[in-house]
């Protein structure tokens, strides 16, 4: 009867330390993702600001000439050649 509660408190002690160890890896786990997903949401941002710029410059390198042959071909039409 004396080693009932004996073997009870061990295997409390057991199953506590195995949760602790659970617990630890778990959040050891958790902040391994946060870096991860920090270093991909990073890298996300400038993806983003290099496409932006990208999409600026092809936009103005494209509007540049266009307005120039939208203006000429204007100028071609309403003259009398």
């Amino acid at each position: 009867m004396e080693q009932s509660p004996r073997m009870a408190l061990q295997i409390i002690r057991q199953v506590s330390g195995r949760l602790r160890d659970a617990d630890q890896k778990a959040i050891a786990d958790l902040r391994q993702k946060n870096i991860e997903l920090a270093r991909a949401y990073s890298e996300l941002a400038e993806q983003q600001r290099i496409r932006s710029e990208f999409l600026t410059t092809v936009a103005h390198e494209l509007r540049t000439p266009l307005t120039a042959a939208t203006g000429y071909l204007h100028l071609l039409r309403s003259e009398d050649l």
